[in-house]
């Protein structure tokens, strides 16, 4: 019996994560969302989790603009307003943006001129809608930065000058607090990631930095070691992102509380901080979207 309780006891502490805390989650909106989601609902169950920020990845995807009809940021808005729910809004995304990195022939400055013009375009459009809601909060990039695709220093310039005009005509257009994310894959030594991310972002940008657990990048281990090195070498406050996630047979499956109670105690070793983002809103919420 003093066996079994001891066993129970230690099945307790495994699955505590009292002692962390959710601040933002992440949302990829998606064309099938659209007349299915209850935003007033989804703000109340995230206000029950003590969570306060939203990060809409996009607003525009490819050719999609979800600005079409503006009622459909005004209803995030509204809502959020009306539960005390900060609202991130993602710019414009290219839906080939990795490939078109990954293509030796691409022209790398002439495509972030591209993306800058884009991504300043669509920002305005959002301004007009969100100017007079307190719930906007700021202004996410959708170019996840990696260990891939800019490892020289060449390419490295071209993404600090991307990313320091881009920041200074979003400030023109509304000054708001500015945030970008990236991830790592083993291809580069993890302090030169981190001294890269420096460089690049130039103290403008919060960082989200993924942890990588979930899409399979790196094992627990690995993301621990990128993480420690973010938190010794990298010059500005960063947020680490929770994977809530985990790729089955080629599609993203929620995970389960234990694992995601794990991930959070190896990057609270690893950065010293106990709050997160998370990926994603439907891999977390109890009627998490299908």
């Amino acid at each position: 019996m003093r066996y079994l309780l001891l066993l129970f006891s230690i099945s307790l502490l495994a699955t505590d994560c009292s002692e962390y805390k959710i601040h933002s989650l992440f949302y990829q909106p998606l064309v099938k969302d659209l007349k299915n989601l209850n935003w007033d609902k989804k703000f109340q169950q995230m206000k029950d989790k003590k969570i306060d920020t939203l990060i809409l990845q996009w607003t525009q995807y490819g050719q999609y603009n979800f600005l079409q009809q503006d009622k459909w940021l005004k209803n995030i808005l509204e809502n959020a307003q009306k539960n005390n729910i900060k609202i991130i809004i993602g710019l414009y995304a290219d839906e080939n943006y990795f490939n078109t990195l990954q293509d030796d022939a691409t022209n790398i400055e002439k495509y972030l001129n591209e993306l800058k013009n884009k991504n300043i375009k669509q920002a305005k459009q959002i301004f007009k809608i969100s100017k007079k809601y307190n719930s906007f909060f700021g202004w996410y990039i959708y170019d996840e930065i990696n260990d891939t695709f800019f490892r020289s220093k060449s390419k490295q310039l071209l993404l600090h000058n991307y990313l320091t005009h881009l920041a200074s005509q979003l400030k023109n257009i509304k000054e708001k607090p500015l945030y970008l994310s990236g991830y790592f894959s083993m291809a580069m030594d993890p302090s030169d990631f981190a001294v890269m991310f420096s460089y690049i972002t130039a103290q403008q940008y919060t960082v989200l930095l993924q942890s990588g657990v979930g899409a399979k990048l790196v094992n627990m281990r690995e993301s621990s070691i990128y993480m420690d090195a973010f938190y010794k070498s990298y010059n500005a406050d960063f947020i680490p992102i929770v994977e809530s996630f985990n790729i089955v047979q080629g599609k993203a499956k929620r995970i389960s509380q234990d694992d995601r109670c794990n991930q959070m105690k190896m990057l609270e070793k690893s950065t010293k901080q106990k709050s997160f983002s998370l990926f994603s809103m439907r891999y977390f919420l109890e009627d998490y979207l299908k």
